[in-house]
């Protein structure tokens, strides 16, 4: 990776905006399971919701990893 400033912030707004998306998208689908979508297909939603959220995650740990490290 490199020292530069400008790629660097790059990354991490990158990472960050994807984050924000993918943790979007996983609130939107627990809050459909609870309140619109019948009871059967409920809990494949909220699995697929949960997936999706860990999806951002990894997102997340690549940024905290940038200024933490790994230890």
């Amino acid at each position: 990776m490199t020292g530069d400033p400008a790629i660097l912030t790059l990354y991490v707004a990158s990472d960050l905006t994807t984050w924000l998306a993918y943790f979007a998208i996983g609130l939107t689908l627990l809050f459909r399971t609870v309140h619109f979508i019948d009871r059967g297909s409920s809990a494949l939603i909220r699995l697929f919701g949960a997936f999706i959220f860990l999806c951002g995650a990894s997102h997340l740990t690549m940024v905290l990893t940038l200024f933490w490290g790994i230890s």
